[in-house]
């Protein structure tokens, strides 16, 4: 295209990673010949699957999902698409994720060790979750959910700073960065946005022009209610989560629910998180 150009995208806006890491890189989807090029960040817990199973499938149809360059990233010619969740929907139901995979034991160290302990496992090191330095045991879902409050505190940064550390992280990538700070958002990139509460996710590509055939049937995708997420085990997580919880993670939160667009976090006993 004639007019297009790219902006220039530093190290600390760029975050791509060899090797399995890319799941979270932003996408070129395939669409439509001459249509331009379309950007899709990708941001665990939010609507990801969706995308990953659709270029599964459309690789049987020899149509391939790229990982997006910095000139196609940055391009003033480029669609670049996010798709945005409650930020304290996301942070507990990516928590459950992690410590589903994991067990509750994971969360056996004290918060302020919790940091080194994810980094050792990023680079291939100990799976043991109880070590020498563990002083207490966090063998009940109650007891990881009270560690995670104290460590999220550490290491969220509203900022973006050390964002490249956590975007692709096996686990962290559940609940960090912001999703503000993904894709070079935080580096003033500009996405349409399209709130997972409040539209169908394979409908929205299926008008920007992603093949139907790669996409599941219209209002098939389960939606996270306002204030809440997709879980159907809501009074189980309820008897953990707290109101006043909602309330430290709408703080905590704030300048990234402001980003996109959110307000506090409608804290109901009685639905599904």
């Amino acid at each position: 295209m004639a007019n297009c150009f790219s902006a220039a995208l530093n190290d600390g806006c760029f975050h791509h990673k060899p090797g399995p890491g890319t799941e979270h890189n932003p996408l070129v989807l395939p669409r439509k010949i001459g249509a331009a090029p379309l950007i899709m960040c990708r941001t665990p817990k939010v609507g990801s699957t969706l995308v990953r199973q659709a270029c599964s499938r459309l690789k049987q149809q020899s149509l391939y999902c790229v990982v997006a360059s910095r000139d196609a990233l940055g391009s003033n010619c480029s669609t670049r698409v996010v798709f945005v969740r409650h930020p304290v929907s996301r942070l507990i139901s990516g928590f459950t994720t992690i410590t589903s995979v994991a067990s509750p034991e994971l969360w056996a160290r004290p918060p302020a060790q919790m940091t080194s302990l994810f980094k050792a496992r990023r680079s291939g090191g100990s799976h043991v979750y109880r070590g020498s330095n563990a002083t207490q045991v966090a063998a009940t879902w109650s007891q990881a959910w009270n560690v995670f409050m104290r460590w999220l505190p550490l290491v969220y940064r509203s900022t973006c700073k050390n964002a490249h550390e956590y975007s692709t992280h096996l686990e962290l990538q559940h609940v960090l960065p912001p999703q503000h700070c993904r894709c070079g958002m935080g580096c003033g990139l500009w996405y349409q946005r399209y709130k997972m509460e409040e539209h169908d996710l394979g409908a929205v590509l299926s008008t920007l022009g992603v093949p139907r055939t790669a996409l599941p049937a219209v209002g098939s995708v389960v939606r996270p209610k306002w204030g809440g997420s997709s879980l159907t085990n809501g009074s189980w997580l309820h008897s953990f989560i707290s109101k006043e919880d909602v309330a430290r993670l709408d703080a905590l939160t704030a300048h990234e629910r402001s980003s996109l667009g959110y307000g506090n976090y409608e804290f109901r006993p009685n639905i599904a998180l």
